[in-house]
C-alpha cells in the first residue's frame, strides 16, 4: 500500500517546541504530511469586522483561528 500524501495550506506553528496537532494525527494514521505556507497574509474588511464588534444583535464570538482572535484584538485595540 503506497503512502498517501496531505498538503496543509497554513502557516506552520509559531512554536517550534511544539507538535503540531493536525500533522500528528494524520502522521499516526499513516499520511505523509505536508504543509505549504502563505507567500503572505493580510487582514481584510477590518472596517466591517469593527461595525459587527459594535452591534448589540450578537450574544457571542466563536474563534475558530488564531488568525480571527488576531483579527479581533486589533479592531479592539485599534492596531
Amino acid at each position: 500500500m503506497s503512502v498517501k500524501t496531505v498538503l496543509l495550506f497554513r502557516s506552520k506553528t509559531d512554536d517550534a517546541s511544539n507538535e503540531d496537532v493536525y500533522e500528528k494525527l494524520l502522521h499516526d494514521h499513516g499520511y505523509h504530511v505536508k504543509t505549504i505556507s502563505p507567500i503572505q497574509f493580510r487582514f481584510i474588511n477590518i472596517d466591517l469586522l469593527s461595525t459587527k464588534l459594535k452591534s448589540h444583535d450578537y450574544y457571542g464570538l466563536i474563534f475558530t483561528s488564531k488568525r480571527a482572535v488576531e483579527a479581533v484584538q486589533r479592531v479592539l485595540t485599534g492596531t
